[in-house]
Parts: C-alpha cells; sequence; structure tokens
C-alpha cells in the first residue's frame, strides 16, 4: 500500500478531524486572499464615492476648441463638433464620458448700469427644456438674448430692452447691442446638465456683481457678440464605468488632448475636475492599503498558529501509531510523510477552498458596506497570496509535528507529555519585544495611524502568555494545598492544568481572540459615534438646502409660509471671513426654532432652546410706517452754522436704508412730515433724530422731544415713554454724547463737534448681537465677552459672546452663531442684505420635513443650488478609509473567536478518549461523577473562563492605548476632539454574546469529558 493511500485511509478514518484541519488551512488561505482583494474593493469604493458624491459639474469633462482672437466665425462650428465626437466616440480610454451637449460660451460685461456688471454668453443644446419662462419666448434669433428673473429685476429690465455687451474689460464694453427676448428662472439650477460653470452666479460684490447667464438658443447667434467664443462638447462622466483599471487612462487621455490635440485647426483643450479627486483618492487608498494587511495578516498567522496547536494536538494523539512505525524500520522520511501526510493534503485541498471563501467573504462584505458596484479585483496578487498562505500552512503542520517525530519510540508509547524548552522562551521573549515596539510606537507618535491597529493583538498575546504563566503556577502551587485540605475537585483541576502540555497556547488563544474582539467592537462604536458627531457638525440637521442667491427676509418668509408651526424647517445665513490667517464662519439662524431643526453635538433640546433665548433676547416688534411719515417734536433748542433737519431712517422692503429728512428744525412745538412714496408698499422705521445740514461740517448741539409718530393710517405705537424701547444707532462714534430719556416722551440731546446723523434707533434688535462662539473671539480688542467683527453689512458689527462652545454647526470650531432676524435687522442700518457673494443663503430640515422639500422652495421663487443629507453623509463617511480598515478588523475579529473556539472544541474532542480512561478509573476508585463534574468545571474555568475575563481587560487596555492615535472619521487630522465613549449597547451586546459563547465551550467541553468517563468503558476496553 502506497503512502497516499494510507493517508487518504486515514483521512477517511478520521473524518470529523479531517474536517477541522480542512477548515483551518482554508480559512488561513481565507484571510490571505483577504489582503489583496478587500484592499483592491475598498479602493473602487473609495473611487466611487467620491466620483458619485462630486458637487454639481464636476461630474463632466469639456473637450472644447479655443476661440480665435478675431471675431469668431460660427462657419465651422459643426466642424468643430463633429471633429470632437470622432475623437470621443473613438478612443476606448474616453468611453467612460457619455451623453454629450454642445455649446458655445463667452464671458462678456454688461454696460447697462453704472459699476460693472459681468455675466456670460451661453448656448447650451436642449436648453429650452431646462428653463421655465416668466415673460417672452425661449427661442431667440440673431441679437436676442434670454435673462433670469432676478437679473433682470436688479437691472430694472423688460422684454424688448437693448443691453449693451463687451468684453470683461469695462472700458471696452458696448461693443454689441442684444434684445431680451425672454425671461427665465431655471428648473433645476442644481442639475448636472448646467456642467463645469454654474451659470447662476447672480452675486453683489464689493466693487461689482455678476449677472446670471444670458442665454442664446442658437449657436451661430453668439458670433454676433463679437467676442471669441469657446466651442466644444460637456460630457457626464459614467461613473460605474469608471474603475481602477481605466481611471488613470482616461486622465492620461483627457491631458494629451489638451497638450497637443486639434480640432477643425482649433487648438483643443479640456477640463476636467477629476485630477483633484483622484489625487484625494489616492491618499485616501494608501491608507487603506497601509492598514489591510495589519488586520488580515494577523489573521493569517493567528489561522497558521491554531493550525500548528490543532496538528501538534492530532500528532500527540498518534504518537503510539508513529512509534509503531518507527519500531517497523521505516526511514524517517517515510515516518514524517506517515505522521504529516494527511494534514499536508488537507492543507492542499483546502487551498481552493479557502480562496473561494475568502472571496464571497469580500464579495458579502463589499455589497453590504461599499459603495455600489464596488467588488474585488482578481490580479496576480491574490495567486501570490495563496501560494504564501499555502507554505507558511505547510511550515506549521511540520513545526508541529516535528516534536512528536523526533521523540524515541519508548516515549511516544508512554506518552510522557511534552516539556516547555528555551525555544518558547525565546519565542515568548519576542513577542514582547515586538508589542514594546508597537505600544512605543503608538505613544510616541501623535497619529501612529494603522499601526495601532496592530499595537492591541500583540499586547493580548503577552497578556496571555503572562495569563498562562500565571495559571501554570498557580496551578504547582495550590496543587499541595488542595491535596492536605482534601479538595478533590479543586485538586483534580488543578492537576490537569498544570500537566496539560497544550494549556499554555490554548490560553493565550483565548486572551487574543478575547481582545481583539473586544476592541474591535468597541473601536467600530466609538468610530461611528464620531461619525455621527461630525456629520451633524458639517450638515447641522437632517437635510440642508443651499439656495443660489436670497436675502434674509425672503428666506425668513418662505420658511414661516411653508411650515407655520415651526417644527421642521429653519432659515439661515452663512458667512465666511478671514481672520488671523483662518477662515471664520458666522452662522445666523432661526433661534426659536433650533430645537427643533437643527442637529448639534452635546446639545440637548432642553440646551438648544435656553441658547435660542440667549441668541434672541425678547425686544418690540419692527415699527411699520406707510406712505408719509409725520413727527410731533418738540425742540427746546439747538445751535449750529445752518439748521439742522429732523430725520427718519426708513427701509423699504428689500432695498437699501432711505434718510428722509422731515423738515429744518424750529423752538417749540412743531409737526414735521414727509412723503415717502419708497414706503407705499410699507417700510421698516429705523429711527427718529438730528441731521446737520448737507453743507455743515462743523457739528451740532440740540435738545427735542418727540411726542408721536404717525404714518398715512395714523399714530404708530412707538413706546416714546419707554427707553428700552429706544437706543443709540449703532453707527455712532463710540464717543458720541448722544443721551436718551423718556420720562415724557423720546427726548434727544446732543452735544457734538461731529457732523454726523444722530439717530434714536428703535431697539427691535439688540445694539449688541449675541452670540455663541466656537474658538477664539475673532477681534484683537475684546472687552471680557464683548468685541467687533465684520458682519454682513460689510461693516463692524458689535457682538457678545453669550456661550462659549466646542463647534458650531456648519460653521466648524472657528464660527459663531447669532440670530438671523436681529442680524438683518442690525445689518438694515446700513444696507439690504441681498444677493452678496460672500453671503450664503440656506434651510434646514429636520426628518419630518417633506422630502419634496426642493421642488416647494422653487414654487416660493428660491433656487436650490445644492443639498446635503446627513444620512448620506454618514452613510459615506461609513465607506471612508477608517471605517474600511475598523470594519476589516471587526470582522477579522469575529472569524478570531471562531477559530479559537473551533481549536479549543477540537482540543477537547482529542482528547476526550484518553480522558474518558482517567475518569473511569477515578469513578472506579470512588470519585463521584458529582466531583468530576466540578473538578472539569474548575478546569475549564481556569483555562478558558480566565483568559477570556483577562482577554476583554487587555481589549479595554489597548482601547485605552491605541484609540487616540487611530483615525476613527477620516484620514485627515480632526478639527476636534474626538469622543471617546462607549455607549452601551453594541459593545455591552457583543460582550454578552462572547460570553455567552465562552459560557457554551465551557458546557461542551465538560459534556465532552463525562460522555467517555463511565466505568463501562473500562469493561468495555478489557473485552
Amino acid at each position: 500500500m502506497t503512502l497516499l493511500h494510507v493517508v487518504l485511509r486515514g483521512i477517511r478514518y478520521r473524518p470529523g478531524r479531517s474536517v477541522v484541519v480542512l477548515a483551518l488551512a482554508a480559512v488561513a488561505t481565507a484571510a490571505a486572499v483577504m489582503t489583496p482583494a478587500y484592499t483592491s474593493a475598498a479602493h473602487q469604493s473609495l473611487l466611487t464615492d467620491e466620483l458619485t458624491d462630486l458637487p454639481p459639474g464636476f461630474d463632466r469633462a469639456r473637450v472644447a476648441a479655443e476661440g480665435h482672437r478675431a471675431k469668431p466665425d460660427a462657419e465651422h462650428f459643426d466642424d468643430i463638433y463633429e471633429s470632437i465626437d470622432a475623437k470621443v466616440s473613438g478612443s476606448q480610454e474616453l468611453s467612460p464620458l457619455v451623453d454629450p451637449v454642445r455649446y458655445v460660451s463667452t464671458n462678456v460685461s454688461v454696460s447697462k448700469v453704472d459699476w460693472p456688471a459681468f455675466s456670460q454668453v451661453i448656448y447650451r443644446e436642449g436648453l429650452c427644456e431646462r428653463l421655465r419662462m416668466v415673460e417672452g419666448k425661449c427661442t431667440t434669433g440673431k441679437g436676442e438674448v434670454l435673462i433670469s428673473k432676478r437679473s433682470a429685476a436688479f437691472e430694472d429690465a423688460e422684454v424688448g430692452d437693448t443691453i449693451e455687451l463687451g468684453t470683461r474689460r469695462v472700458a471696452e464694453a458696448g461693443t454689441a447691442e442684444v434684445t431680451i427676448a425672454g425671461i427665465y428662472t431655471p428648473r433645476d439650477a442644481s442639475s448636472d446638465y448646467w456642467g463645469l460653470v454654474n451659470p447662476f452666479a447672480h452675486a453683489i460684490g464689493p466693487d461689482d456683481y455678476n449677472l446670471d447667464a444670458l442665454f442664446m438658443t442658437d449657436p451661430e447667434s453668439t458670433t454676433a457678440v463679437g467676442r471669441p467664443v469657446e466651442v466644444g462638447v460637456e460630457y457626464t462622466l459614467d461613473i460605474p464605468a469608471i474603475r481602477l483599471a481605466n481611471v488613470g487612462q482616461l486622465k492620461a487621455e483627457l491631458a494629451t488632448i489638451d497638450k497637443s490635440g486639434s480640432f477643425a485647426g482649433r487648438t483643443a483643450t479640456t477640463e476636467s475636475r477629476i485630477s483633484g479627486v483622484l489625487k484625494d483618492v489616492a491618499q485616501y487608498e494608501a491608507s487603506v492599503a497601509a492598514s489591510v494587511p495589519l488586520v488580515t495578516i494577523p489573521l493569517l498567522v493567528l489561522s497558521w498558529f491554531v493550525l500548528y496547536l490543532v496538528v501538534a494536538r492530532l500528532s500527540e494523539e498518534r504518537g503510539p501509531q508513529i512509534a509503531l512505525a518507527k519500531l517497523r524500520g521505516h526511514r524517517f522520511t517515510a515516518v514524517t510523510g506517515f505522521g504529516t501526510g494527511e494534514a499536508m493534503v488537507l492543507i492542499v485541498a483546502g487551498a481552493p477552498v479557502g480562496a473561494l471563501l475568502g472571496w464571497l467573504l469580500v464579495q458579502t462584505v463589499a455589497w453590504q458596506a461599499l459603495a455600489k458596484d464596488a467588488a474585488p479585483t482578481l490580479t496576480v496578487d491574490i495567486v501570490v497570496y495563496v501560494a504564501v498562505s499555502l507554505l507558511g500552512a505547510w511550515a506549521a503542520a511540520l513545526a508541529a509535528a516535528r516534536p512528536v517525530l523526533n521523540r524515541p519510540v519508548l516515549t511516544l508509547l508512554r506518552r510522557v507529555p511534552a516539556r516547555g524548552n528555551w525555544r518558547a522562551g525565546l519565542l515568548e521573549g519576542a513577542l514582547v519585544a515586538l508589542a514594546a515596539v508597537a505600544v512605543w510606537q503608538v505613544l510616541s507618535a501623535s497619529d501612529a495611524g494603522a499601526i495601532g491597529l496592530l499595537a492591541t493583538p500583540l499586547v493580548a498575546v503577552v497578556v496571555g502568555v503572562a495569563v498562562a504563566r500565571l495559571l501554570e503556577q498557580l496551578a504547582r502551587r495550590r496543587l499541595p494545598v488542595a491535596l492536605r485540605k482534601a479538595k478533590l475537585a479543586r485538586m483534580l483541576a488543578l492537576a490537569q492544568v498544570s500537566r496539560r502540555p497544550e494549556t499554555r497556547r490554548m490560553v493565550v488563544l483565548v486572551t487574543v481572540a478575547a481582545a481583539v474582539v473586544t476592541f474591535g467592537v468597541c473601536a467600530w462604536d466609538v468610530s461611528e459615534h464620531n461619525r455621527e458627531l461630525t456629520a451633524s457638525d458639517e450638515i447641522g440637521a437632517d437635510r440642508v438646502y443651499t439656495l443660489s442667491a436670497g436675502d434674509p427676509q425672503t428666506v425668513m418668509d418662505t420658511v414661516e409660509k411653508l411650515d407655520p408651526e415651526g417644527d421642521e424647517l429653519m432659515a439661515a445665513m452663512r458667512r465666511v471671513d478671514r481672520y488671523d490667517n483662518q477662515d471664520f464662519s458666522t452662522i445666523a439662524v432661526q433661534s426659536d426654532r433650533l430645537s427643533k431643526v437643527a442637529s448639534w453635538r452635546d446639545m440637548s433640546p432642553a440646551r438648544l432652546g435656553d441658547l435660542a433665548g440667549q441668541l434672541h433676547p425678547r425686544r418690540p416688534e419692527p415699527l411699520r410706517v406707510k406712505e408719509e411719515i409725520s413727527v410731533k417734536a418738540d425742540v427746546d433748542d439747538f445751535d449750529a452754522a445752518r439748521k439742522p433737519s429732523l430725520v427718519a431712517k426708513v427701509v423699504p422692503d428689500g432695498a437699501d436704508p432711505v434718510l428722509l429728512r422731515l423738515g429744518n428744525l424750529s423752538k417749540g412745538s412743531d409737526t414735521y412730515e414727509v412723503s415717502a412714496p419708497e414706503c407705499d408698499d410699507g417700510c421698516r422705521l429705523i429711527g427718529v433724530g438730528v441731521s446737520p445740514h448737507p453743507a455743515d461740517f462743523e457739528g451740532l448741539s440740540a435738545k427735542l422731544t418727540v411726542s408721536e409718530i404717525s404714518d398715512a393710517d395714523g399714530e404708530v405705537d412707538a413706546s416714546l415713554s419707554e427707553c428700552d424701547n429706544w437706543q443709540p444707532i449703532g453707527d455712532l462714534p463710540a464717543d458720541t454724547p448722544l443721551e436718551l430719556d423718556c420720562s415724557e416722551g423720546l427726548r434727544i440731546s446732543v452735544d457734538s463737534d461731529d457732523s454726523h446723523d444722530f439717530l434714536a434707533e428703535y431697539a427691535s434688535n439688540p445694539l449688541v448681537l449675541p452670540a455663541a462662539v466656537a474658538g477664539s473671539i475673532p477681534a484683537a480688542e475684546v472687552d471680557g465677552d464683548e468685541f467687533a467683527s465684520m458682519g454682513p453689512q460689510r461693516d463692524l458689527q458689535r457682538y457678545q459672546r453669550v456661550q462659549a462652545v466646542t463647534v458650531v454647526p456648519r460653521g466648524g470650531v472657528r464660527a459663531m452663531m447669532v440670530d438671523l432676524e436681529y442680524t438683518n435687522l442690525a445689518a438694515q442700518n446700513y444696507t439690504a442684505i441681498k444677493d452678496q457673494e460672500e453671503v450664503t443663503f440656506e434651510v434646514w430640515a429636520n426628518a419630518a420635513a417633506d422630502p419634496d422639500l426642493a421642488a416647494r422652495l422653487a414654487e416660493e421663487g428660491l433656487v436650490v443650488k445644492a443639498s446635503e443629507s446627513r444620512d448620506t453623509l454618514l452613510e459615506r463617511m461609513s465607506r471612508s478609509g477608517p471605517a474600511l480598515s475598523l470594519r476589516l478588523y471587526l470582522v477579522a475579529a469575529i472569524l478570531a473567536l471562531l477559530l479559537v473556539i473551533g481549536a479549543v472544541l477540537l482540543s477537547s474532542t482529542v482528547g476526550a478518549a484518553v480522558r474518558g480512561y482517567d475518569n473511569a478509573a477515578l469513578a472506579v476508585s470512588g470519585v463521584t461523577r458529582r466531583q468530576l463534574r466540578a473538578a472539569s468545571i474548575r478546569e475549564h474555568l481556569y483555562w478558558i473562563v480566565f483568559p477570556a475575563a483577562a482577554g476583554i481587560g487587555a481589549g479595554f487596555a489597548g482601547l485605552a492605548l491605541v484609540l487616540p492615535s487611530v483615525p476613527l472619521v477620516s484620514d485627515e487630522a480632526p478639527e476636534v476632539a474626538m469622543a471617546y465613549e462607549l455607549r452601551p449597547l453594541l459593545p455591552g451586546g457583543a460582550l454578552a454574546l462572547m460570553a455567552c459563547a465562552f459560557a457554551a465551550l465551557v458546557w461542551l467541553a465538560v459534556r465532552l469529558g463525562r460522555r467517555r468517563g463511565s466505568a463501562r468503558r473500562l469493561r468495555d476496553s478489557v473485552s
């Protein structure tokens, strides 16, 4: 009979144990395959996520021909389009470019107004389907354009009006005249159709302003502008078609066209923002590529170690058979083949099974947790890792069988347990040194990165070795005590622990498994919690809709109309300024809706309600006047070179403030009045006071009492006798001697050498706006908590910090939150906050809000430029680099636990036969079944439960040691300190399940020993 036949018959004779060895070999191969497979799937997931979550226009690519400096010629447009189409359709590298849209564009200045206005003249294929015409027609003829509704309102332009277009330099404006053929609003301003350059850029800058695009529906008409035009085709990136294998080729081909291409004799140009995205993806991929091996390779080594233990245990059991083979004179090579052949064959058979298992496992994780269509790629690396796994498993099997093969025949027949030697001590010392290096790396580096994932299992190995040594010493020391005290169950348990050679190894295994599971579950829970907090920081609510432009009052009125109860929506405004070379954000919100809509870390609804009360202290409602203003005043005295005037400052809706002169002051009681046509639809009355003559620069002094304010509808309830409702207007110099007294009406006293308007402001808003500030106060001079910073009126605004916070939602760690209504009222003293390019208006919504809110906002005239969702961001963050690494760590930890449970069960099964004889002999000698059961339970408590508890402690120690240096949310350094706190549900549930698993393991191991420990077993063996 050949050796192969003997090996195959042995596998058939021991099917249960053969299956276990096959499974362990398969797991080892699966762990090896997971490294390249999971890395490729994770890289594809990162790429897909980055490309899917691009801002509007970023998923587009332009291929175009540059315009000539001379007057453009429309004759070659079709030739250019056909050349571009032929180039793209004929290139396999450019196959991800789909859905072509032909366009023509040029930049122009508009000279209808007194200061510079810039815009674009654009033709796009299929334009009329994307516009909603407010007035006029969509189709344009030669010399005709379409203008947006808001730009037309700003320009006071109507259908049929003529505007002049020129170059971006105003001095050359007026080179072409075009007629407005229609007024439009976009159906969906955030649609990808609009391409790389946002055509809806209506905004007012400090020195100029931009209009929305002027559209033409005939490409040849664009030449009438007299400007060089860019003619090209814009493509959509087919995201599912962009894979790791072709993304580099796509980028290279676009670069080649940009450097040396031409279309119809004109220089080719390309534009795509994919390069910046790929640069970010490369950084994330490098992080994942570094961390995945540090997770999977320890699992592979653990699989080899478990295989080593199992083969060693099986070799011990086959010791008498190996002794007989030696007695029959077989050579050492034949004895080695006889002793290890079964394991070697099973390892080879387990390789394809393990490769398939690892592949399916990664496929399952990709399907459940990675981006859509992210899957592992079959590469040469997988074959290399399978080969490495196979060689490592063979080496482990040979190393496990070698001590048994080298023993003398008599020792094998007597079943003398192996004792520890210097090699075991050397290995333990090496492991301690490795653990010390990993811990030092973690402690010495502020960001240890992926190496931190390796520190916990190494520390757990050291703890396991220490626990094994302690158990061994405990057993040796306590065994004589148990003998003296006649504690039979304790004596039998301690004897088994002290003499079993595999106990130390099993203790290490159980400790490591418990530690990595504890660390994996807790690290994932902490990471998930911080992802939720970070998503709240970045989004601020469940959903946020960014508007292309607007003004505070319009946005607040629209929100009030759509959500009159204030339970679902909140208007907000963001402004970003530079202070100390860093961005500082001001977030203005409707404070009364803050607690029901906003999502803010460390802020409960009750705390948010308290903060809202601080941001929006009770103030009187703004005064409204209409058509005309009349003020009854009693002037005691005044002194000026020329007669000053009694004035009133008003703000028409959506416009800049207006100073109305009601008449020159005259001593005594009189009624001052003025017609206010700008207030036909109503105005807000900011305040009343005294203004010097326009030609008087020498200052003035005056004392007067205002007793009544009226408008076209009669007297206005201005609370003139309540000084809490009146305050010096905010733009007065700090040292201006303006005094207010309300004992007998509103008495205004001023005595100043400064030529200024001196007004008493109706205190609809605080003079100093309350603010919740994150980070340092953005001002060089701070008086306690009061400071002055740039406001939305483009001038200094005084603020008072009422609460210091860690982070402001949508603002970050350098930001402040203020009340939107009061911010708007304070700014109206200077200018209207409308269409400013540095200001962004938003609508925040909670989970209960209408999912179709964007369409409802559009119906109310608010154009939604972009929308963000907290759930979408959370989902994407769960597929970020750190999350991918920690998820794999968790999977590997669970696999490690299953490996250890299998090893413990196999160890108990293999030794059950010999233990059965021992227990039967003890039973015959008078030891009761209860005592045997108690001894078995104690024994397994020693080498299963105690190490598991030590492993859990090591896992928590590793958590405290490693977690602060491991990225939890992103690979970039976090601005906000991570919250290292455990929530009870997931860790508690996982620990409870693990405790149940170890308890079941003890029960099974004890039961296996009981089933083979009866006296009948001795009779059966004799017969």
